[in-house]
């Protein structure tokens, strides 16, 4: 039962990741900036620089789960982790590393 819940739980998981990618990227699936399109190293950006602050406000909802239900607000794209980090050191003043 545990191993069969698990497998659920994952699939339901990654559509709904997929729709909210989806619709963020008008589509085709791919980063925003760098147009990088293998979905394992893609995740949603807090546009604002904000997500620490908008994932305690959420309280553990999983965010994918969150922006479908809020019917996919505004702020928010589809960044690789490699633009994730480098957006990050940008805003904390390391751009010259």
């Amino acid at each position: 039962y545990r191993e069969d819940h698990l497998l659920t739980a994952r699939k339901s998981y990654y559509r709904c990741k997929q729709q909210v990618m989806e619709h963020y990227c008008n589509g085709g699936v791919r980063c925003a900036l760098c147009h990088f399109t293998n979905p394992k190293a893609l995740s949603i950006d807090h546009i604002d620089g904000k997500g620490a602050d908008h994932r305690r406000e959420i309280k553990g909802i999983n965010l994918y789960r969150w922006l479908v239900k809020n019917d996919f607000p505004d702020g928010f794209q589809v960044l690789c982790m490699n633009c994730q980090w480098v957006k990050r050191y940008d805003e904390l003043g390391f751009s010259e590393v």
